[in-house]
């Protein structure tokens, strides 16, 4: 939206066919502090104002899968998936549930954290933009079912290559949510342990009591640190928004459901900043919080089926204390996603917790080594949504600045070839990192050539080139063979 204001068209590629992100499964934000201040309040704002606005393109369902060209003039090849619902038709409510009805096939709802089902048809959850429902293309076996009762559904509908040309591409591919180990504190082994994402799912529900499973929820324990702060084989770093999501969601359930009792077991709290106003609401509201360390982590265990845990308590000298809960929670952190086809088309590097890597975290924190390729949110690390939205903005600067001037200046070393003597051997083109390396056809010869505009003179082609046809400007042999001579003969 902010890059559309300042003049620049802008091109939004959501590859799920709702837009919303994580932002649309969150009930209240914390630090909002407004009316509306929902996730999904939130969302539909903005939503409203991307498809109102001239300057955007929305492309939902689709991925980017091939690149070429480089900073000013890039150009992205789009596959957009169908809805397989024709241009027109939207089945109202009604329509919508016979339809889902008659479908045979019922999967995880990967929205609601696999806590519920959905059919192969489904239209979108509050929060999720567009309105338009749509068949799950991985799943449908084409029974035809929903043909028969809405003609507004053509199964025949294909998938739409779209060529679009940019100068610059912001990257804004987001986290998921660490996914505990089998039996990890007891995860996917006891019935009520549970994720912080699918308790914040469980509680956005209207229920008159806090019901799981059959069992009226009283008395609530969350594990914090799961998925963070693992030293021995796990995430070593901290995402940061976990300490502050929890406690802001065991108030909420308390404001929703009072008499609910909260016993928080941490590794040393960490809600920074303002959010340190949430952990002073917490503590006087009556919510038990207790220590642990990671030689001596809590164990969650059932006995004469009842929920307990055990705990060495840090705050208590170490002393031992087990409770029963109705409940148990583990806080996850943040993930890069496993998956990471952008990574792979963009070519942008991956720090060892796999999220996408800046040249300098303060000097130039949204910039990749690619140039015109520019980083936002979370999936650059674990980030709140008011960081997120910062970054965001800067990244927005960025990419304005970077094309709005209608001339880019290039690096001043750049690798140079030898067409004379170039064989191509394609060796360069496998070790550049920055995909600068060209391939070439020219009178029946097949040369490399250097992308300017790619290249950052790093010299790492020169020594694979068994012709010795590269060099570097400025670093030429006869360049380097002079400063050696010189040095010689001052020695002498």
């Amino acid at each position: 939206i902010e890059l559309a204001e300042m003049g620049t068209r802008v091109c939004l590629v959501e590859k799920n066919h709702f837009v919303g992100g994580r932002a649309s499964q969150w009930g209240e934000l914390f630090s909002s502090g407004e009316s509306g201040g929902s996730g999904a309040d939130l969302v539909e704002r903005l939503y409203r104002r991307v498809i109102g606005h001239p300057g955007i393109e929305l492309y939902t369902g689709c991925n980017v899968v091939s690149k070429t060209g480089s900073v000013g003039n890039f150009e992205l090849t789009l596959n957009i998936r169908p809805r397989y619902f024709k241009p027109g038709f939207k089945p109202d409510p009604d329509q919508l549930k016979e339809i889902e009805a008659c479908c045979p096939i019922e999967v995880d709802d990967a929205f609601d954290f696999s806590l519920s089902r959905r059919k192969a048809v489904y239209g979108n959850h509050l929060g999720q933009f567009p309105q338009v429902p749509v068949i799950d293309d991985q799943h449908c076996n084409r029974c035809g079912e929903c043909v028969k009762i809405y003609d507004g559904i053509d199964l025949e509908q294909r998938t739409v290559t779209k060529t679009v040309h940019a100068g610059a591409v912001m990257l804004a591919t987001g986290f998921d949510p660490y996914e505990p180990e089998e039996e990890e504190y007891g995860y996917r082994r006891i019935d009520h342990v549970i994720t912080l994402q699918q308790f914040k799912r469980l509680a956005a529900r209207n229920m008159e009591q806090f019901v799981y499973r059959d069992r009226e929820i009283r008395r609530i324990a969350y594990v914090y640190c799961v998925g963070s702060r693992q030293e021995a084989g796990g995430n070593t770093y901290c995402s940061r928004y976990c300490c502050t999501a929890a406690m802001h969601a065991a108030l909420q359930i308390r404001k929703q459901f009072p008499g609910i009792r909260n016993i928080h077991l941490t590794r040393g709290i960490r809600t920074y900043g303002k959010q340190e106003a949430i952990y002073q609401q917490a503590s006087e509201s009556g919510d038990v919080f207790m220590q642990f360390d990671e030689d001596t982590q809590p164990v969650i265990y059932t006995e004469n089926g009842k929920l307990k845990f055990r705990i060495n308590d840090i705050l208590t000298s170490g002393r031992e204390l087990e409770a029963e809960v109705d409940l148990v929670v583990l806080v996850t952190g943040m993930v890069a996603p496993q998956d990471h086809p952008v990574a792979d088309v963009f070519k942008v590097p991956l720090g060892r917790d796999r999220f996408f890597n800046e040249i300098h975290p303060k000097l130039r924190p949204v910039e990749t080594v690619i140039d015109g390729v520019l980083i936002a949110g979370s999936c650059q690390a674990p980030k709140n949504i008011q960081e997120s939205v910062s970054s965001g903005l800067s990244a927005a600067s960025k990419s304005h600045s970077l094309i709005s001037g209608g001339r880019i200046e290039l690096e001043p070393v750049l690798a140079h070839i030898d067409q004379a003597a170039c064989t191509w051997c394609d060796k360069c083109l496998a070790v550049c990192p920055y995909d600068a390396i060209v391939r070439t056809e020219a009178n029946g010869q097949t040369r490399a050539e250097v992308n300017q505009a790619n290249c950052k003179g790093c010299g790492m082609c020169l020594p694979v080139c068994p012709e010795n046809a590269i060099e570097l400007a400025a670093y030429t042999d006869a360049e380097i063979e002079g400063m050696i001579d010189a040095m010689s003969e001052s020695v002498i």
